[in-house]
C-alpha cells in the first residue's frame, strides 16, 4: 500500500487506496460492513471513528518487503471535507492482503472498483 486518501464528491465520498512497487499484481477486494472492527489474526478491537464500519480487504497487494514500498504514514486519516467518511484506518498486511477500515456516520450504499496506472482500489460511499 502506497497511500490512502478520501474526498468529497457531489453525491458520495470517495476513498482511494493506492498500491505501488515492483511485485503488485492486479488488486482484488472484499468489502463489507462489520461491527465492531477487529484486527485480522489477533481479533483485537481497532479504534475507528464513526458509527458504521466498512472492512476493506485488498488482495494481491503484496507486502512491504515484496513491493519495496514501506507502509504508509500516517496509518489513520480523518478527512475534514467528507460528508459521511469520518476516518480511514490502515490495519494489517498479511500474505499479500491489506486490511483497512472506513468509519462512517451510518450505513450507506457503496460501490467498489479498480483503477490502473497506478493500481488503485476505490470505495465510493453514497451520502444518502
Amino acid at each position: 500500500m502506497k497511500s490512502v486518501a478520501a474526498g468529497l464528491h457531489t453525491c458520495y465520498d470517495r476513498v482511494v487506496f493506492t498500491l505501488g512497487g515492483t511485485a503488485v499484481a492486479q488488486p482484488g477486494w472484499r468489502v463489507e460492513y462489520v461491527s465492531p472492527p477487529t484486527s485480522d489474526g489477533s481479533g483485537d478491537p481497532v479504534a475507528v471513528a464513526g458509527s458504521a464500519f466498512l472492512r476493506v480487504v485488498i488482495t494481491n497487494a503484496g507486502t512491504p518487503p515484496d513491493t519495496g514500498v514501506p507502509d504508509p504514514n500516517p496509518r489513520k486519516i480523518s478527512p475534514t471535507s467528507t460528508q459521511v467518511v469520518r476516518q480511514v484506518v490502515l490495519d494489517t498486511v498479511f500474505e499479500g492482503q491489506y486490511t483497512s477500515f472506513i468509519g462512517l456516520t451510518g450505513s450507506r450504499a457503496f460501490r467498489v472498483f479498480r483503477l490502473s496506472n497506478p493500481p488503485r482500489v476505490v470505495v465510493d460511499v453514497r451520502h444518502t
